[in-house]
């Protein structure tokens, strides 16, 4: 086997050390992984708090999402509504131009009997300074 063996002495001397260095290092380990189970609690309450946050965001958007859809059906509604109002205001404008279109004839009309009754005074007129011119 080895033929110049360490003295026991020595060799406990260093296993003693061995054995503080490891329990050195098993002490850091305890202290690392109390405080990587606090980070991982203070994880998880985050975590939960997130969630509910984002539990409530969705809850909002579908809510902006349903009042988007209403209000989009509104819109529609209401511009069927005002399409609907301007066809009819249209047709009572063609209503109009063609009653405009009917006085205007009437208009016509009337200034053809007045350019008949005209017509008949200047006649009259000529008969009578005629008569009167004879009767002198």
């Amino acid at each position: 086997m080895n033929e110049n063996p360490r003295p026991v002495e020595e060799r406990i001397t260093e296993l003693e050390r061995e054995v503080a260095s490891i329990r050195e290092v098993a002490e850091d380990a305890r202290v690392d992984a109390k405080a990587a189970r606090t980070l991982a609690a203070g994880t998880d309450r985050d975590l939960a708090v997130i969630r509910e946050q984002q539990k409530a965001d969705r809850s909002l958007i579908q809510a902006l999402r349903d009042t988007q859809i209403e209000h989009g059906q509104r819109l529609t509604r209401l511009e069927e509504k005002v399409d609907r109002g301007f066809e009819r205001i249209d047709l009572r404008f063609e209503q109009i131009d063609r009653n405009f279109d009917q006085v205007n004839e009437n208009f016509a009309h009337v200034d053809r009997k007045f350019a008949v009754v005209t017509a008949g005074i200047e006649h009259i007129t000529t008969l009578l300074t005629d008569h009167i011119e004879k009767s002198n």
